[in-house]
């Protein structure tokens, strides 16, 4: 999938206010890259704002999550543990700042 229909697809569902929170990009590898940040949401709007984004992108691509670390870890904890999406194949932390971490998504 490619970067423009991606961002097209978030626009359909999405308003300013959560597209102000998406950024786009690619990696090295070509991969697309999906920034989101999620500071100052409540854990069941993250859970149901990555579901969505994850379901209106298909193929496999990464989402660097912002989740903050300094005012509390519970997005954290969340985002690392609990099950958010059955196409996350993989969770990693980011080096060198606990307040991100990497989802690597599938195609289903």
């Amino acid at each position: 999938m490619s970067r423009q229909l991606i961002e097209a697809r978030l626009q359909l569902v999405y308003g300013k206010e959560f597209l102000d929170r998406i950024s786009i990009s690619t990696n090295e590898q070509n991969v697309i890259v999906l920034c989101v940040d999620v500071h100052g949401m409540h854990q069941n709007a993250v859970r149901h704002f990555l579901t969505n984004i994850i379901n209106l992108c298909k193929g496999d691509f990464l989402i660097r999550i912002i989740h903050g670390y300094n005012h509390g870890t519970i997005l954290k904890d969340m985002i690392q543990t609990e099950k958010i999406h059955y196409r996350i194949r993989e969770k990693l932390a980011v080096s060198g700042n606990q307040g991100q971490t990497l989802l690597k998504v599938a195609a289903a």
